[in-house]
Parts: C-alpha cells; structure tokens; sequence
C-alpha cells in the first residue's frame, strides 16, 4: 500500500516524508496541507447533500513536519449552506487557518455560458506522464510531495500559457479514501508552480515564488484522479504577485484557483 501524505490518531495527523516541501529541509509543502484542511472541513460538514463550492487557505507561518492538531468548528449550518472554519496548529501555535463554504444543488436550468468561453484542455489520455521535477532538477530541491506527484504536461503553443495535469499517487490518509473535494484542494496548490513555469518560459527570474493563501472555486464535483491545471493570468510586481488557474478534468472545467504569491528564493 502506497504511504499516505498524513497518518491520523485522533486530532493529530502526523505528516509523512511525501508530504514535505521543496523550500527548506523540515517543512511541508502547501498542497498536503490544503488538502488537510479540506478534509477536516468535510468531515465538519454536517449535511451530506451539500457540496464544496469554495475553500480559503490561509499558510501563515510554515507549517513544520511535526504532528498538527486540527480543529473544525461549522460556524453555520442552513437548509441550503454550510460554513467551516477550520485550524491547524504545530506545537500548539497556530500555522495554517481555512474556511469551506458547501451548498446545496438543486435541479435548476443551467445557464448558458458568458464571457469568455473556456476550451476543453487536451488530455489527460494519450499523454505520457513525467515526474514534476525534472532529473536535472532532482538535486536542486528538497525531497517530498513534489518529487512524488505525477505530471502529464498539456501540448501548447508558443504563445499560449503553461498547463498540466496532476495526478497525487498516494491517498491524504490511510485510514479514509481521498475525496474528489480533498484531491483538488490539494493539487490545486500546484497552480503557483505552473505560474512560476511561464515566469522561466519568458526568461525571467525563476520560479521562486511562494504562495501563502489559496482560494479554490468548484462549481461541480471534479472526475477522475488526473486534474488538469491552465494558467489564465499571472502578474508580479516588486516580489508581490497573483495567479489565476483554471481547473479541468476530463469533462471539462470545474473550477478556479487564485493565489497572492511572495517571492521566496530557495534554502537548502
């Protein structure tokens, strides 16, 4: 059985080796830690007829591979919405605070598409699946998460933006499947390294780049494992930034990412 990202006893999950990060030895990478949180909120979620439409991320402090205690509190739950707060403290300090927000469907006529239509991102199928780091790259960064995600890069022309799709080999935790909610919270956050790849397609000053927060948008419940992840916008000025991903599955769009992002060089 393949190791999981965090193993549980009661309100601790203590973090496995794949769920470190590549910006300094001892902490996590903020994908395991969005998917944590995603988790914690749905396990809160009292009504199993809603659905996850939004979930905010907020990393303040680097979240240490240590044992996290995790607390949800739902702070409102109505005939058609639920509200989650969820939070998640290192040592007994808080490092990481979310909000989930899940509605209730209903059989209302969808509406036509507005603005800008969105195109089907070719794949996952038919593509060939690559390691996130390349091998000339492997030495550069700490081991964890993303060495171990799997990668199916989407064909682009020249002028358009970067896109990829995501698959995470190994399960959140043992102990309970990965919910559809939990895997794209926790690829979605992949979407800073994607902004990052266009900065170095237009030979700029790398892809150093953290993202602190994340707000993933959902209007369906994403299929499959592979979540495909297509740079809209991205813009940096004096090391403060903001990216905008689009997410897709093999049916289509499902959803957005935003991200503030800090420029943040490596340590070893």
């Amino acid at each position: 059985m393949t190791a999981p990202l965090f193993r549980q006893d009661g309100d601790l999950y203590t973090p496995t080796d794949l769920a470190h990060g590549p910006w300094a030895r001892g902490f996590l990478h903020g994908g395991p830690v969005c998917g944590l949180a995603a988790h914690a909120a749905e396990q809160a979620q009292p009504q199993p007829d809603l659905r996850p439409a939004r979930l905010v991320v907020d990393i303040h402090r680097a979240v240490p591979a240590e044992p996290l205690e995790v607390s949800s509190v739902c702070e409102r739950s109505a005939r058609r919405m639920a509200l989650v707060n969820v939070t998640v403290r290192a040592s007994g300090r808080e490092v990481t605070r979310a909000s989930a927000l899940f509605l209730k469907p209903t059989d209302a006529t969808p509406n036509p598409p507005t603005g800008r239509v969105i195109s089907r991102l070719e794949g996952p199928a038919g593509l060939p699946t690559t390691p996130m780091i390349p091998p000339e790259a492997v030495d550069l960064v700490p081991p964890g998460f993303h060495r171990h995600v799997e990668v199916r890069w989407a064909p682009r022309d020249e002028m358009e933006p970067p896109a990829a799709w995501f698959r995470m080999p190994m399960p959140l935790l043992t102990e309970s499947p990965t919910s559809p909610f939990v895997r794209a919270a926790t690829l979605s956050d992949l979407g800073n390294a994607v902004a990052g790849l266009a900065r170095r397609a237009a030979k700029q000053d790398s892809i150093a780049y953290i993202n602190p927060d994340t707000t993933l948008y959902l209007h369906r419940v994403p299929q499959g494992e592979w979540l495909g992840l297509e740079l809209d916008t991205a813009g940096e000025a004096d090391g403060i930034g903001l990216s905008h991903i689009r997410l897709h599955d093999s049916e289509g769009p499902f959803g957005h990412t935003l991200s503030a992002r800090l420029f943040n060089p490596i340590t070893r």
